[in-house]
């Protein structure tokens, strides 16, 4: 079954991962809580972000993504999930567990925030890539996969490129060789996010 790749705002979620409550996990939550919808929110630790999420009206589930027991356990009773992961290492193996649990609990639907993606495997980057080999792994697992096709936020190019800075003096990004061109978004300057799927 092939994933589907259109407007997300037709299939509210109900579970969200993501550890970066500024981009997306905190203004995907708000947005559901305004509307009444339940969100269980699987953190990673619980800090000041996910206080931030339980003062939304969340239910914090602490656990690590890339562990199918822990995942499985916090998708119980859940019809509809949102992965969402950093700009980090780690993709595949966390689309592979949320994948593997969503299957195992009777997800109904996953929403994958993924990439503008090329047609087919052959992708400009290797951070592409990853992201089309996500696609493809929700696709397999048969849990109504709808690919929310974004372009790069501007507040994970901040992120990573912090991070290459401190430890290694440069500004690193996964988006291949020097002549790539990417559109940069801040989800702030959007009217209302997701504008185009």
């Amino acid at each position: 079954m092939e994933g589907q790749h259109h407007d997300c705002r037709a299939h509210p979620c109900h579970w969200r991962r993501g550890r970066q409550p500024r981009l997306d996990g905190f203004h995907v939550t708000r947005l559901l809580r305004d509307k009444g919808h339940t969100v269980r929110a699987f953190v990673h630790r619980l800090d000041e972000r996910s206080d931030r999420l339980r003062t939304l009206g969340a239910e914090i589930v602490e656990g690590d993504l890339r562990d199918f027991r822990s995942a499985a356990a916090a998708m119980g009773g859940i019809r509809r999930a949102y992965f969402s992961y950093p700009v980090q290492e780690g993709l595949l193996d966390a689309a592979a567990t949320f994948a593997a649990a969503a299957r195992s609990a009777g997800v109904e639907q996953v929403v994958n925030l993924s990439q503008w993606l090329q047609e087919g495997g052959e992708q400009p980057t290797p951070h592409q890539a990853r992201h089309w080999l996500v696609e493809q792994i929700f696709d397999w697992a048969d849990v109504g996969a709808v690919h929310l096709d974004a372009t790069v936020f501007y507040e994970n190019l901040c992120t990573w490129a912090l991070g290459s800075l401190t430890r290694a003096g440069v500004v690193a990004l996964p988006w291949g060789p020097e002549p790539q061109r990417s559109r940069w978004w801040a989800p702030k300057t959007l009217p209302a996010w997701p504008r185009r799927c």
